[in-house]
């Protein structure tokens, strides 16, 4: 099967937590959760880039290269 690529929108309040936009510098991310991604069919290799609209600017958080699909609690 062919490698899907998707999008992922944070809120701003997510954003500063998750990739450290809150003046502490850029952390990796490692991990995404939503119960929308099976439900669009996202698939092991597929590609998620994480984003998000600040005062009209959209931002690229990052892009995982999905390994396993899982539960919250797992990821």
């Amino acid at each position: 099967m062919a490698t899907q690529y998707f999008t992922q929108y944070w809120t701003n309040d997510q954003w500063k937590v998750e990739t450290g936009l809150s003046n502490r510098g850029y952390t990796a991310l490692d991990h995404s959760a939503g119960n929308q991604f099976r439900k669009a069919g996202v698939s092991v290799n597929d590609v998620i880039f994480l984003v998000t609209v600040k005062q009209g600017q959209l931002f690229l958080g990052g892009k995982i290269v999905v390994e396993k699909l899982c539960g919250q609690s797992e990821a």
